[in-house]
């Protein structure tokens, strides 16, 4: 799971790529800052359990709801392309 989360941060790093080179680079850095956060659940699954890692996700979501629906919706969007 943790190599498909890698990969995915590869894929939203070209995405962050290509809105810099459009002109966006205020968004292109929420888009990195959001993958720089990914890339860190990539290295907590590695390291702690299934059960752990749960928990920590919904402790997270219950304290930052909307980057947690934000950060969801990036990420299907993402996984749709």
């Amino acid at each position: 799971m943790a190599e498909q989360i890698d990969s995915l941060c590869a894929a939203v790093n070209k995405a962050a790529d290509e809105l810099e080179s459009s002109n966006q680079p205020m968004i292109a850095g929420y888009v990195r800052q959001l993958t720089g956060g990914v890339s860190n659940v990539s290295s907590t699954i590695r390291e702690k359990g299934v059960d752990e890692l749960f928990g920590m996700v919904g402790g997270w979501a219950r304290s930052n709801p909307a980057a947690f629906i934000g950060g969801a919706a990036l990420l299907g969007f993402v996984a749709s392309r």
